[in-house]
C-alpha cells in the first residue's frame, strides 16, 4: 500500500481529529486501541517470545511488577525481593530504553531532535495492552505505511520504532506535524477555543449522553466536505504555487510531506467559510438545488419547481457562504411580505408614492413581465415622467419586498409573475398609503 493510496485516508482523518492535532493514516477508536482476540493474542505472545528468547539486543528491556524490576536481559528474569526466578511471567508490564534515542536516525528527516525514552506500560495488570503497543499492532495489522500525527506524539515515536524492530515487522514512515494553534497564535487550539470563539470543533454535531453537553458540527453548519478537507490541508501545508482550491484528488496528487510548515498554523474561521464559499460556487447546479430544496423544506418552505429554486438561489449566491446563506432574507420569494421596513416607509413613501404604483402597474402589464422588458418599461417611464430612482426605485422595493435591501427588483418579479407583482402592488397600497 502506497502513500498516495493513503491520502484519501489521511485528509478524511484530519476531518475526523485536526482539532486534536494528532492525526494518523487510521482512524484510532476505543475499540482499536482494545485491539480484537486475535491482535491481542499476536501482541503478548511477540512481547512474551522476545523477552524469553532474549533477542531484545541493543537496548535494555525491564518487566516491572509491583514496583520493582524483576527482569533486565542482561541477567535474566528475577525476583528482587526473593532473589529467585519468578514463577508468574504474565505480569510483563514494562519495557523501555535507557539511553537516548535521536529520533532522526531511526525514523525519518521529517523529524528531528533527541529524545529520552521513560519507562513505558505496555501491558497492563489485566493483561490489556496500552496504547503503545496496541498502535503498533494496530497499524501492523491495518498495513498501515505511513503515520502522520501531531507533534506532540514525537516523544512516543522512539519507542514505537523499537517495537517495530523487536516484532520483526516492517516500520512505516513516521511525519509529525506542527500543532494547530488559536486565531490569536497563542497556544494549541482547543474546544474551549471554539465554544468561546463561536466556531465548530467536531466534523459532525456531538452530543455527550452522560453530561448533555452538545458541541456543533461543520456538517451542520453547512461545510461542504470537499471544502472542509480543502481547508484543512491548507492549516501547515502549501503546494508551492498560487492554486488554494482543490479537489480531494488534486490534494493527492499535490500533497508532500516536504512542503508542510514548520511552525504551528492559526485556524482562521474566516478563511474556513471562504474556502466554503468558494466550493459552493462550484457545485453541479441539480446539487445545488438538491441542497436548496432541504434548506428550504427545514424553514418550511416550499418551491413550486427545480426551476424557480435555481433562480431563487441565484439572486443570493454572490454573497452566500453556505447554501443557507442564500435563503436568508428571501422570504419575499416564497410569500407575499406582512410587514414592511418603517424607517424606509417613513423616508421613501411620500404622498406620490400610490400614484407611482397605480401607473407603474399599467405600465409593467404592457410587457411579457421578463427581467428585461420590465426594467426598460421602468426606465421610460422615469424618462417620460421626468422621476429620479430614487424616487421611485424604493417605492417599488417596497411594494414587492417589503424592504430597500436585495437583488434586482426586476428580477425578483419576473421569478414571482405579474399576477403576484400586482397583488403585492394592490397590498401595498391599501397598506401603506
Amino acid at each position: 500500500m502506497t502513500i498516495k493510496t493513503k491520502l484519501n485516508t489521511l485528509f478524511l482523518c484530519f476531518g475526523i481529529l485536526f482539532l486534536v492535532s494528532s492525526c494518523e493514516t487510521k482512524i484510532v477508536t476505543p475499540q482499536s486501541v482494545g485491539l480484537s482476540e486475535d491482535s491481542l493474542k499476536i501482541a503478548t505472545q511477540r512481547l512474551h517470545n522476545y523477552v524469553d528468547d532474549g533477542k531484545l539486543s541493543g537496548t535494555f528491556v525491564r518487566i516491572i511488577k509491583e514496583g520493582k524490576v524483576v527482569y533486565n536481559d542482561r541477567y535474566g528474569l528475577i525476583d528482587i525481593a526473593k532473589n529467585k526466578p519468578v514463577e508468574d511471567e504474565s505480569l510483563y508490564r514494562i519495557f523501555s530504553m535507557t539511553k537516548p534515542v535521536t529520533a532522526v536516525a531511526i525514523m525519518t528527516l521529517h523529524d528531528q531532535g533527541k529524545l529520552n525514552l521513560d519507562d513505558k506500560v505496555l501491558l497492563k495488570g489485566d493483561g490489556m495492552p496500552t496504547y503503545h503497543l496496541a498502535n503498533v499492532v494496530d497499524d501492523h495489522t491495518m498495513d498501515i505505511t505511513h503515520v502522520i500525527r501531531g507533534e506532540e506524539r514525537l516523544p512516543s515515536a522512539p519507542l514505537h520504532v523499537l517495537l517495530y524492530r523487536f516484532f520483526a515487522w516492517e516500520q512505516p514512515e513516521f511525519a509529525h506535524l506542527p500543532l494547530l494553534l488559536r486565531p490569536d497564535g497563542n497556544g494549541k487550539l482547543s474546544k474551549r477555543d471554539g465554544d468561546r470563539l463561536g466556531f465548530p470543533v467536531f466534523p459532525l454535531n456531538w452530543h455527550n449522553e452522560e453530561t448533555g453537553e452538545t458541541a456543533s458540527g461543520y456538517r451542520e453548519r453547512g461545510f461542504y466536505p470537499q471544502a472542509f478537507v480543502n481547508m484543512l490541508a491548507f492549516l501547515g501545508w502549501n503546494p508551492g504555487t498560487n492554486q488554494e482550491i482543490f479537489s480531494l484528488e488534486e490534494l493527492v496528487a499535490a500533497f508532500n510531506l516536504d512542503k508542510v510548515n514548520k511552525a504551528g498554523a492559526r485556524f482562521d474561521f474566516d478563511k474556513a467559510k471562504w474556502f466554503n464559499q468558494q466550493h459552493l460556487r462550484l457545485q453541479p447546479e441539480a446539487d445545488l438545488v438538491a441542497d436548496y430544496r432541504l434548506e428550504a423544506a427545514a424553514r418550511g418552505l416550499s418551491l413550486p419547481s427545480d426551476a424557480f429554486a435555481l433562480a431563487a438561489m441565484q439572486l443570493f449566491m454572490d454573497r452566500a457562504e453556505f447554501i443557507g446563506d442564500t435563503l436568508d432574507g428571501a422570504a419575499y420569494l416564497f410569500a407575499d411580505p406582512t410587514s414592511y421596513d418603517e424607517v424606509m416607509v417613513g423616508k421613501k413613501w411620500t404622498p406620490e408614492a400610490p400614484g407611482y404604483m397605480t401607473d407603474l402597474k399599467s405600465v409593467f402589464a404592457q410587457t411579457d413581465y421578463s427581467e428585461e422588458a420590465l426594467e426598460n418599461a421602468f426606465k421610460a417611464y422615469l424618462a417620460d415622467k421626468g422621476y429620479g430612482f430614487g424616487q421611485v426605485g424604493p417605492v417599488l422595493r417596497l411594494a414587492m419586498a417589503g424592504t430597500t435591501q436585495g437583488p434586482s427588483i426586476f428580477t425578483v418579479m419576473q421569478l414571482i409573475g405579474q399576477e403576484a407583482s400586482e397583488r403585492r402592488i394592490d397590498q401595498a397600497l391599501v397598506t401603506l398609503s
